[in-house]
């Protein structure tokens, strides 16, 4: 078992992020990512609820943030089965996103409004888009439909 923030950093090392917190593009950028690597089956049990840019759990934040035992002494496995191939997977589905806040703030979004939306009856890519549209009207549908369908083409 390792320390969860252990654990995240080494995740972030991995994909070739940075992982300082100094702006919030990197800070956004680190949230969208864990909630993909957990997508791609890395469950480092954070939940995450819709926020301002998007789906945020503040208890993330905490351990990244802050490295005493108290808020990141959790423990996770050290190697998840098949991660080193689902990272491979994750850093070929978003290619150079992988460094855009802005993009992944998308494409998690939409990610997130396609399976909480199922409920609310948000199955059709119109319905999906016109809700990420409302929710966040600095993207277009042109934008929306591309990471739509990419998220699609990897049945995420």
């Amino acid at each position: 078992m390792i320390r969860v923030r252990d654990k995240l950093i080494s995740l972030y090392d991995e994909l070739g992020v940075n992982h300082d917190l100094e702006s919030l593009d990197n800070r956004k950028q680190l949230q969208k990512l864990t909630y993909l690597i957990e997508v791609f089956g890395v469950d480092l049990n954070f939940r995450f609820h819709w926020y301002i840019h998007g789906p945020y759990d503040r208890k993330l934040t905490a351990v990244l943030y802050d490295d005493s035992e108290e808020t990141s002494g959790r423990e996770v496995r050290e190697v998840f089965p098949n991660e080193k191939n689902n990272l491979t997977k994750l850093k070929e589905f978003l290619g150079s996103d992988i460094h855009s806040s802005r993009n992944l703030e998308l494409i998690v979004s939409l990610h997130y409004i396609m399976h909480v939306g199922e409920k609310d009856n948000l199955t059709e890519d119109a319905k999906i888009i016109r809700q990420l549209i409302d929710l966040k009207p600095q993207f277009n549908e042109s934008e929306a439909k591309y990471y739509l369908n990419k998220i699609k083409e990897f049945s995420l």
